[in-house]
């Protein structure tokens, strides 16, 4: 029986795999990972669900309190704004993935990419992306709008392709 509570190893096994790319569960499971495997590598933020049925590494560096397993008070207290970004930044990616070429991010998710200051203390309730030439739509968590902005305003930002 594969042991469950080995994050880390999750971690490094899921990394080996897919990279810094998203992987379905039924993919994460095909190589050998276990359900619980994952959620202990996602309850210890290792790993992260940008989407259900989506799983991705966590813009964690190896070394760090994340994966060591400690976490120091100011380090922590100082990191939540940047785990909603993190977390932000992985459902980014997946719903671009989806989305298809051409997408970019817009508005609150626009801000979480280029590190802009939030006005409150709440993360974006949700994904904001742009495609010319489609029609509006959105689902949970997620709105994309069609958008003819030219090419000229749309930057790439750690691989992500946003407004300026």
């Amino acid at each position: 029986m594969p042991r469950t509570h080995a994050p880390l190893e999750t971690a490094r096994r899921f990394r080996a795999a897919f990279g810094d790319h998203p992987a379905t569960l039924t993919d994460a499971l095909g190589h050998g990972l276990t359900r619980a495997q994952l959620l202990a590598a996602v309850e210890r933020g290792l790993l992260l669900r940008p989407r259900h049925g989506q799983y991705q590494l966590a813009d964690v560096a190896p070394g760090s309190s994340a994966w060591s397993g400690r976490q120091d008070a100011p380090a922590a207290a100082a990191g939540i704004g940047e785990k909603w970004r993190t977390e932000h930044l992985a459902g980014v990616r997946s719903a671009l993935r989806a989305v298809g070429t051409g997408a970019f991010t817009t508005h609150d998710s626009a801000g979480m990419v280029l590190r802009a200051p939030r006005p409150d203390a709440h993360p974006p309730g949700r994904i904001s992306l742009a495609r010319p030439g489609i029609q509006d739509f959105s689902g949970p968590g997620l709105v994309v709008r069609g958008s003819p902005i030219p090419s000229a305003f749309v930057v790439e930002v750690d691989g992500i392709p946003t407004t300026d």
